[in-house]
């Protein structure tokens, strides 16, 4: 049975008017319904259990509430005829979820706990990054993109964490390759100044230090990086998260460390 039929007691609508349902199941839904409009600001149907009411004004209010709220409703009016518990909340008005028990702007929701968050792994990657703890976050950064394969900055610090804080350098080339085919993808994605500059870094410190042949070469890179704006807080961050100092060759005149 849905919300209509209950708050109108199932009766055969004549005309264009409906009395409301004086009954538990019609009062706990109407409340609900009121407390929904108070949660997000606007002014709550002024009718009330027993009032005869445009049908047409029904339908509308009813279209007003949103549709996972309103069958919150009418499942917890079915459970409460059943004998199931009710419990009472205070809904936020900007997320829509359950905040804190209290009086004001008050709903009706199951006694059943909220299903616990989608793991976050693209925050929990970052996080171990930060931490300096490569392989969980190399872990988690690959679980991060097959969740959020279009995410150009995954791919960034995916790259970006399989230096495990040293020099690229000092790094094994077939970690260089991942590296360098992880940015290729973030630039795939979105084009950044700052993915052209640590592409860059790379072909600097492992590439032009060794030397090898490459290309493109480490200026042509940072002349992209330029072109497309790169801030020296960008920069700065990039290197602190490398856990490495700037080259001289790759200091550009917005950063100066």
């Amino acid at each position: 049975m849905g919300a209509f039929e209950i708050l109108t007691g199932a009766a055969t609508v004549v005309g264009s008017f409906v009395k409301l349902a004086d009954t538990p199941a019609a009062k706990r839904i109407w409340e609900g319904i009121k407390s929904f409009f108070k949660g997000t600001g606007a002014s709550p149907p002024e009718n009330n259990p027993g009032d005869m009411i445009s049908v047409d004004v029904l339908k509308t209010i009813l279209s007003l509430v949103r549709e996972d709220k309103l069958q919150e409703l009418v499942r917890e009016a079915e459970s409460d005829k059943s004998g199931g518990t009710v419990r009472n909340f205070t809904v936020s008005a900007t997320s829509g979820g359950v905040v804190s028990q209290g009086d004001n702007a008050t709903i009706y929701f199951s006694s059943s706990p909220p299903p616990p968050p989608p793991p976050d792994h693209y925050a929990d990657a970052t996080r171990l990054f930060k931490l300096r703890q490569y392989d969980q976050a190399s872990t988690s950064f690959n679980e991060a993109i097959a969740k959020s394969p279009e995410n150009s900055e995954v791919y960034f610090y995916a790259a970006a964490c399989l230096l495990k804080g040293k020099p690229a350098f000092v790094a094994l080339r077939s970690e260089i390759n991942k590296i360098e085919n992880y940015i290729n993808t973030a630039l795939a994605i979105e084009r950044k100044g700052i993915y052209y500059y640590f592409w860059a870094y790379i072909k600097f410190d492992y590439f032009f230090r060794k030397p090898y042949a490459t290309s493109p070469s480490y200026t042509e890179l940072l002349n992209k990086a330029k072109a497309c704006g790169v801030s020296a807080s960008e920069i700065q961050r990039l290197y602190d998260d490398l856990g490495v100092s700037c080259p001289k060759e790759l200091m550009i005149d917005k950063y100066k460390p």
